[in-house]
C-alpha cells in the first residue's frame, strides 16, 4: 500500500486547494512550475493508502474557503510554508 497525503494549498490570492499525492515534492514542484511563485503548501495529513486520503480530501473539500482558513490557521498559525520540512531526499511522501 502506497502511502499517500492529503494537502492544503495557498495560491497567495485567497483560494485554498486541497489535493491528494503519494508524491508530495514531485507534486508540489509541479503546481510551482505551473504557477508563477507557486503556491504555499500550508497543511499536509499522511494517510495509510489512496482510499483513506480520498475520503479525507472529500471531507476537506466540503469545508468553505473560510471553514479551510480556520483549519489551516488552528494547525498552522503563522502560514509556514511546509513544504521546508520535505525538501530532503528521503523525505516523508
Amino acid at each position: 500500500m502506497a502511502i499517500c497525503a492529503t494537502y492544503i494549498l495557498d495560491n497567495g490570492s485567497g483560494v485554498l486547494t486541497v489535493g491528494v499525492t503519494s508524491d508530495l515534492r514531485g507534486r508540489i514542484a509541479s503546481h510551482r512550475r505551473r504557477y508563477q511563485g507557486g503556491p504555499l503548501l500550508v497543511y499536509v495529513e499522511r494517510m495509510g493508502g489512496i482510499g483513506e486520503a480520498l475520503e479525507r480530501k472529500a471531507s476537506l473539500e466540503q469545508l468553505t474557503q473560510d471553514e479551510r482558513r480556520t483549519f489551516v490557521e488552528a494547525r498552522n498559525p503563522e502560514w509556514l510554508d511546509l513544504m521546508d520540512r520535505y525538501r530532503e531526499p528521503g523525505a516523508m511522501v
